[in-house]
């Protein structure tokens, strides 16, 4: 009976020492826990005196610490809109009109004229914002190499993977060839001159040869077997088969087979406690820039369409005679006609700086239209005023009529606008 145990116990050893047994691998780098550190609380330097900034106002104290004072800007006005439509004669001017042109004087038409010419001139303010920009220093904090190392205790990991078993069946397939076409294609080419004719007379064969009963004889087997596969050499000369379809085949599962694979699969990373380093807390200073704004201050402007002193009856225009010369319809050159409409648009800075860049626009005022109705050349004196704290700016827009633009009337009453001579 003992023998029977020692026997069984030595089976049970073999199988287990023959099963595989799974690999356990590092799959990757160490990396280990780093605790949160709460940042200890930075005291900010005390200001013992308060800083005066650009626009005439303290600092203030949580941001006046070595203050520097950068001075001022100005930022974008809005733009104002003037909408300009066609003069009307006052009624004392269409009074000593209607007498002048019944005095029969010699110059009545050049003092008609003289008597409509009008001035055309406006002002107006916009609100100007003012910025005050300045440097200050800020104390900060942060764990950083640069204040030194120093060791902690923490636990370490290494990601680990287990091998498995995952071997797979997979499909045997062969190529079956298919069934040859072995229907025979007649050529010429006998002894007798004609095609091939069969041949007769007893047992009724297949011979080797072009004469009936000369050649070798095929038995009915034979001939079976050579269908599916390759036609005989001895074949081909006999029946003078000039073409033959290509032999195809089909793929069809035959058995299978084993494929052995072992994959691998993430299992709980190995642990262990570890000493590590990391830097230490340590303060500086850094320095930042901000911005205010200050009381809004203005901009004041006075505009005016300037008059030509040009421009007077029998006025011409040595480069473009035909539509640049004087006309009567156009008294002081800038005039728009009935339903005729400009808008003039004003803006007293563009974009912020240190100074201002006033700007004007002018342009048609009516629907689709893209060409004003008259050329013009802006100045504005001074072109760029500095921005200065309270100090409002001013400056002066003088709008200088180079001639006209002639396109088509806006209504049917507008009188003609362009000389005869003009050819658009």
């Amino acid at each position: 009976m003992r023998n029977f145990w020692l026997v069984l116990l030595g089976l049970v050893t073999v199988l287990v020492t023959g099963v595989s047994q799974a690999e356990i691998r590092d799959s990757g780098s160490e990396y280990y826990d780093k605790p949160h550190r709460t940042p200890p609380p930075i005291q900010q330097p005390a200001v013992r005196e308060p800083v005066m900034g650009s626009c005439g106002v303290d600092l203030p104290l949580n941001q006046s610490f070595e203050a520097q004072p950068l001075g001022v800007t100005c930022g974008q006005t809005q733009t104002q809109r003037n909408l300009r439509l066609p003069l009307e004669i006052p009624e004392d001017v269409a009074d000593e009109w209607d007498v002048m042109s019944r005095s029969g004087l010699a110059d009545a038409q050049v003092r008609m004229q003289k008597i409509r010419e009008q001035s055309y001139e406006w002002a107006g303010a916009l609100d100007l914002p003012v910025i005050e920009s300045w440097t200050y220093k800020e104390l900060v904090g942060g764990y950083d190499s640069r204040f030194g190392m120093e060791p902690f205790n923490t636990t370490c990991y290494v990601d680990r993977e287990e091998s498995h078993d995952c071997s797979y069946d997979e499909d045997i397939r062969e190529c079956v060839p298919d069934p040859v076409d072995t229907t025979p294609a007649y050529g010429g080419g006998s002894k007798s001159g004609g095609g091939y004719s069969p041949p007769t007379g007893g047992g009724g064969g297949v011979f080797k040869g072009g004469e009936s009963g000369s050649g070798e004889r095929l038995n009915r087997k034979s001939w079976d077997d050579s269908r599916n596969d390759e036609i005989p050499q001895f074949l081909l000369e006999a029946l003078n088969i000039v073409e033959r379809k290509p032999a195809s085949c089909t793929w069809k599962k035959t058995g299978t087979r084993r494929v052995e694979k072992i994959c691998w699969k993430a299992i709980t990373p190995r642990s262990y406690p570890c000493t590590k380093q990391r830097p230490k807390w340590g303060t500086w200073y850094e320095t930042r820039t901000v911005s205010r704004r200050c009381r809004t201050q203005q901009i004041t402007y006075k505009a005016s369409f300037v008059k030509d002193p040009d421009w007077a009856p029998g006025y011409r225009d040595g480069n473009q005679p035909d539509v640049r010369s004087y006309l009567d319809i156009l008294p002081n050159k800038w005039d728009l006609l009935p339903g005729e409409q400009e808008e003039i648009l004003i803006s007293g800075n563009r974009s912020e700086g240190r100074s201002l860049s006033p700007s004007v626009q002018i342009r048609n005022a009516l629907p689709k239209r893209e060409k004003s109705w008259n050329d013009y050349q802006v100045i504005i004196e001074p072109s760029s005023p500095k921005c200065e704290v309270g100090f409002n700016p001013s400056i002066t827009i003088g709008i200088h009529t180079l001639g006209r633009n002639y396109q088509q009337a806006p209504n049917s009453l507008v009188l003609a606008t362009k000389p005869l001579s003009y050819q658009p």
